[in-house]
Order: structure tokens, then C-alpha cells, then sequence
């Protein structure tokens, strides 16, 4: 295959993959939405009228999830009390982090969200 060929090939990959990434929640909480707050977390956390960081993730056996986590805790030192991080464990964790996995229709990980002080979505990065 010629190097034009499997750049054509790769680009073509990484569209597609860029594609499935961004339809890949298709029932679950969307950009605009505001969020379910069955979960106890989520009800404080909204409660205290801040924005929200809302992590889904399994850092014990997931290596991006210990690298996101990693990454958010400069932020949360930056960024102090101003922002509500919530962290809801996307395996083996307890039945409302169950629920909560499958009201926002998580599928693998890690997902963050970005949460305003009323509760609506305004970014989800997977």
C-alpha cells in the first residue's frame, strides 16, 4: 500500500473514530441537559450552588482514569472551593453510582462533565 494510500486510510480512521466518540452517548445526559440527581453526591454537590466537575471513572484498574485524576488535582488546588468535584465510580461501585452510570449512559471511561451551578451540562469530554 502506497504512503498516500495509508494516510488516506488512517485519516479515514480517525474521523470515524472521532464520530463515534461524539454520538456515542445517544440516550444518555447531552450537552444542554441538566442532570439527574437521583445520586446523593450530585444532590449535595448542587445544593451548594457551585459548578461542577463530575468524573466517572475506575482509577484502580483504568490507566486513563488515574491520569485524568491526576490532571484534575492541580485544578482543584487552582480553583479551590469555587468548583464542586464529584467523582462516581464507574465499576463495582454502589448502587447509586449504578444508577447514576446508567442515567447519564457512561460507556467505558473515563467521562468528565461540566456541570453549571444550576445543574446544566456544558461540556462532556470522553
Amino acid at each position: 500500500m502506497s504512503w498516500k494510500k495509508s494516510l488516506t486510510v488512517g485519516i479515514l480512521a480517525l474521523v470515524l473514530g472521532l464520530v463515534a466518540a461524539v454520538k456515542w452517548n445517544p440516550k444518555g445526559v447531552q450537552v444542554g441537559d441538566y442532570i439527574p440527581t437521583s445520586h446523593p453526591k450530585l444532590k449535595g454537590a448542587l445544593a451548594k450552588g457551585k459548578p461542577i466537575v463530575l468524573t466517572f471513572s475506575t482509577v484502580w484498574h483504568c490507566n486513563d482514569c488515574a491520569r485524568q485524576m491526576d490532571n484534575l488535582e492541580p485544578i482543584k488546588k487552582a480553583v479551590g472551593d469555587q468548583v464542586t468535584f464529584v467523582h462516581i465510580q464507574t465499576y463495582f461501585g454502589s448502587d447509586d453510582d449504578k444508577r447514576a452510570v446508567r442515567e447519564f449512559g457512561v460507556r467505558g471511561e473515563p467521562w468528565t462533565y461540566l456541570i453549571d451551578s444550576n445543574g446544566k451540562v456544558l461540556a462532556i469530554l470522553h
